[in-house]
C-alpha cells in the first residue's frame, strides 16, 4: 500500500511539472488555457495511473479477462515435513517485515490524519463565517449590472470583498454601502468580474482543489498549484471583462478601491475580485491585452500532451489485456524454486508472483496441524483461497491410506479457515493450492 501511494505521488508530481512546462509555452496566450492546465494537474492527484491502466485493460477485453478468471489455477505445491526446525534461516526473516510495515503504516496514517483534520477544520471554520455573512445579508438590486438568471445578489454587513458563494445556486455577495465608495461604472465592472466566475464555474473547480489540498496537505506542489489556479482564474475573468468593452482605467480603479476598503476572502472557493498578484493584474489590465492567439505549433504541443496523457496508460492496459490469454492455461507445479527451510518447508514459487505470501500461508496452516505420527505417510489436500483470504472447497485430493492422518490434514485447513487476502499483484479472484502433508515418526 505504501509503495502504491509513493508511485501515485511521483506520477502526479511529474504530471504537474509537465503541466507547468506547458503553461510556459503558452504564457502569452489567454489565461483560461493556463488555468485548465493547472486544473488537470490538480485532478491528476485523484486519478492514479494504475486506474486508467486497469480500466483500459477491461473494456475491450472484458470477455477474455472473465474467461481467465474462471479458470482453476494451481500455481504452487507446498510440502510440510516433520520435524520442523526450531530456528529459521535468514531467508525467512522476511516474515517479520509485515509487522514493521504495519507499524510504519499506522504512524504515516496518523500523521496524515492530523494534517487532514487540521486543514479541514480551518476551512470549515472559515466557511462558517462566510455562511454567517450570507444569513445576515439582504437582497440587493444593482442598476446597470447584467446578472444572469438564477444568480441572487445580496448585500452583507462587514468588510468582506464582493464574491460569489456556492456553485449550484450561486449568490453574489457584496458588502453593504459599496456604492458609496465606487462609481456606478466601477461597480458594474466589479459585478461583471464576479459574473465571469459564475459562468466559468470557478467555485466548483476551486472546491475540488481544496479537497486535493486537504488530502495531500503534505505536498508543497499542491499548494503551489492552488496559488496558480487563483492567479490564472482572476486573469481570465479580467480578460473577459475587458473583451466585453469595459474601460481598463475604470476597471482597474474599481479593483483598487475595492482593495482599499474591503478584505479578501480566505477561501479559494469564494471567488472574489481582489485575489492574485494585484500589481501584475493592474499592469495587465492597463495594457489591455487579452492574450495572443495560440499558433498552430502551440496547439499541436498541447494536443499531443493531452493525447499522450490518455494514450500511454490506455496502451499499457491494452498490452496487459493482450497478454491475458497466454496466462489462461493452468500452470502446473514444477521443481521447487525457493527453499525456505532446509529440512522443513519447501515452496514451488517458480510460477507465482508472491512467494512471501505462500510462506505466510503455510505458517498459518502449520500452527493448526499436528504432524507427529507413529507411522510414515503423506497426502495432498486441495483447497481454494478467495480474494479476501477465506479457505473454501477443502478436498482430500490424494489420500495417504490412513484415515487418522488424512483427517488431521483436512482439519488443519478447516481450523485455519482464513489466511491473508490474496496479493494485489495476483490478478485472479481465487488461488487453488495443492498442499502435501508428510508424516514421519
Amino acid at each position: 500500500m505504501i509503495g502504491e501511494g509513493l508511485n501515485h505521488l511521483w506520477q502526479s508530481t511529474l504530471f504537474a511539472v509537465v503541466a507547468g512546462l506547458l503553461t510556459l509555452t503558452v504564457r502569452h496566450a489567454p489565461a483560461h488555457i493556463r488555468y485548465w492546465l493547472w486544473v488537470s494537474a490538480s485532478v491528476k492527484f485523484f486519478v492514479p495511473l494504475t486506474l486508467l491502466i486497469e480500466l483500459s485493460s477491461r473494456l475491450r477485453w472484458a470477455q477474455a479477462a472473465l474467461w481467465v478468471a474462471q479458470e482453476e489455477i494451481a500455481l504452487t505445491l507446498v510440502q510440510i515435513s516433520q520435524p520442523f526446525p526450531d530456528t529459521w534461516p535468514p531467508a525467512s526473516s522476511a516474515l517479520s517485515t509485515p509487522d514493521v510495515l504495519n507499524w510504519l503504516g499506522l504512524i504515516i496514517l496518523g500523521a496524515w490524519a492530523c494534517g487532514f483534520g487540521s486543514t479541514a477544520l480551518i476551512r470549515l471554520l472559515t466557511w462558517r463565517r462566510i455562511r454567517a455573512a450570507v444569513r445576515a445579508s439582504i437582497p440587493l438590486q444593482i442598476r446597470g449590472a447584467e446578472v444572469p438568471a438564477g444568480v441572487r445578489v445580496r448585500s452583507a454587513p462587514g468588510l468582506l470583498e464582493p464574491g460569489v458563494v456556492g456553485w449550484l445556486r450561486p449568490i453574489l455577495l457584496v458588502p453593504a454601502g459599496i456604492e458609496k465608495h465606487l462609481t456606478p461604472q466601477q461597480l458594474e465592472a466589479v459585478v461583471a468580474h464576479e459574473v465571469c466566475h459564475v459562468r466559468r464555474r470557478d467555485n466548483l473547480t476551486a472546491g475540488i482543489h481544496m479537497i486535493t489540498e486537504a488530502v495531500f496537505w503534505f505536498h508543497p506542489l499542491v499548494w503551489w498549484i492552488g496559488a496558480r489556479l487563483v492567479d490564472e482564474r482572476e486573469r481570465a475573468c479580467d480578460e473577459e471583462v475587458l473583451r466585453s468593452g469595459c474601460s481598463p482605467g475604470v476597471y482597474a480603479e474599481g479593483i483598487l478601491k475595492t482593495c482599499q476598503f474591503y478584505v479578501e476572502s480566505r477561501l479559494a472557493c469564494v471567488a472574489g475580485v481582489t485575489s492574485s498578484n494585484l500589481k501584475k493584474r493592474i499592469e495587465a489590465i492597463m495594457r489591455n491585452r487579452a492574450g495572443e492567439t495560440v499558433n498552430v505549433w502551440k496547439k499541436l504541443v498541447l494536443g499531443l500532451a493531452i493525447v499522450l496523457a490518455v494514450a500511454v496508460p490506455v496502451a499499457v492496459g491494452v498490452v496487459n489485456a493482450r497478454q491475458l490469454p497466454a496466462q489462461s492455461a493452468p500452470i502446473r507445479p514444477s521443481s521447487p524454486a525457493l527453499r525456505v527451510a532446509p529440512a522443513g518447508l519447501q515452496i514451488d514459487a517458480a510460477n507465482f508472483c508472491c512467494p512471501a505470501y505462500l510462506t505466510q500461508m503455510t505458517e498459518r496452516i502449520r500452527g493448526n496441524w499436528v504432524g507427529q505420527s507413529d507411522v510414515n505417510g503423506s497426502n495432498v489436500v486441495k483447497f481454494t483461497i478467495e480474494r479476501d483470504g477465506r479457505i473454501v472447497d477443502v478436498v482430500l485430493e490424494k489420500p495417504s491410506g490412513l484415515q487418522n492422518l488424512d483427517e488431521r490434514s483436512r482439519q488443519a485447513l478447516l481450523m485455519t479457515n482464513t489466511v491473508n487476502p490474496l496479493p494485489a499483484e495476483f490478478p485472479n479472484p481465487t488461488l487453488t493450492v495443492h498442499l502435501a502433508f508428510h508424516y514421519q515418526p
